[in-house]
C-alpha cells in the first residue's frame, strides 16, 4: 500500500475482514519511505530490508481520535507510518486461511418507488467475497395513486374482472385484478364486499362495491 500525506497528521489505518480472515495494521507490517522498485507489490518481493512500521497508536488516539467514517470502534488496528517522510510504502505478508465462510447479509430498507423501481444496498458482514446468494438489490414496483372513482364490469359467472375504468387515470395501477369472491345473481342497488388482488404486488384488499340497474358493480366512495 502506498500513502501520500499532503497535509495534516500522517498515518495509515487498516481493518480488513475477508472469508473469516482478519487483518489489522500494526508494527508487524513493513514500511519504507524510500523509492521502491515497480514490483514491490508482488508476493515474492523481499521486504526484509524495510523497517518495521512505526506504531502511532491504537484507533482513537489523537490527533485522529475516532473520526474515521464507518470504521469499527472495537478494532485492533493501530495507526502506522514509516519512521520519516511524507510518502510511505507498507507491506504485510500473511497466509490466507481457507475455511467455510457463512455469509451474513444485511440490507437497507427499500427506497421509495421511483420510475417503477426500488433499490437497496445489501452487505455481507462476514466479507465472504461471494455475491452469488446476495439478496436482490432492485425490484420493480408500482406507484400507488389516489383515484376518485372506479367502475368495473364483471361477469357474474367468472372471477375475472373484465374491464375497469377510472375518472382519473394517472397510472396503470391495479389494472389487472382478480375478484376472490364470486358474485352470482346480482341484485340491483345492493352492496357487496369484494376482495381484490394486485397480481403484481401480491397484495389484497377488501372493498365495497354496489350494483346498479345495468348489472355493473361500482366502487362506493
Amino acid at each position: 500500500m502506498k500513502s501520500i500525506n499532503s497535509t495534516g497528521s500522517k498515518g495509515i489505518l487498516v481493518d480488513v475482514l475477508y472469508c473469516g480472515n482478519k487483518l489489522y495494521s500494526d508494527d508487524t507490517w513493513k514500511a519504507t519511505s524510500s523509492s521502491v522498485v515497480k514490483w514491490w507489490k508482488a508476493t515474492s518481493f523481499n521486504d526484509s530490508l524495510w523497517e518495521d512500521a512505526t506504531d502511532l497508536g491504537a484507533y482513537g488516539v489523537a490527533p485522529w481520535e475516532m473520526r474515521v467514517l464507518d470504521f469499527p470502534e472495537e478494532t485492533e488496528a493501530h495507526w502506522i507510518w514509516a519512521s520519516s517522510g511524507e510518502v510511505t510504502y507498507v507491506r504485510k505478508t500473511f497466509t490466507l486461511i481457507e475455511e467455510d465462510c457463512d455469509e451474513d447479509w444485511s440490507c437497507d430498507e427499500w427506497t421509495e418507488c421511483t420510475n417503477e423501481t426500488q433499490s437497496r444496498v445489501c452487505d455481507d458482514l462476514n466479507r465472504c467475497g461471494d455475491i452469488s446468494s446476495r439478496p436482490s438489490q432492485e425490484q420493480i414496483c408500482l406507484e400507488e395513486i389516489v383515484v376518485n372513482s372506479w367502475s368495473c364490469e364483471i361477469s357474474t359467472m367468472q372471477v375475472i374482472v373484465n374491464t375497469c375504468s377510472r375518472e382519473e387515470i394517472q397510472y396503470q395501477y391495479d389494472a389487472s385484478t382478480i375478484v376472490k369472491n364470486t358474485v352470482n345473481n346480482l341484485s340491483p342497488d345492493t352492496s357487496y364486499d369484494i376482495t381484490i388482488e394486485n397480481v403484481t404486488k401480491k397484495t389484497t384488499r377488501t372493498v365495497t362495491m354496489k350494483s346498479n340497474n345495468s348489472g355493473t358493480l361500482e366502487f362506493e366512495p
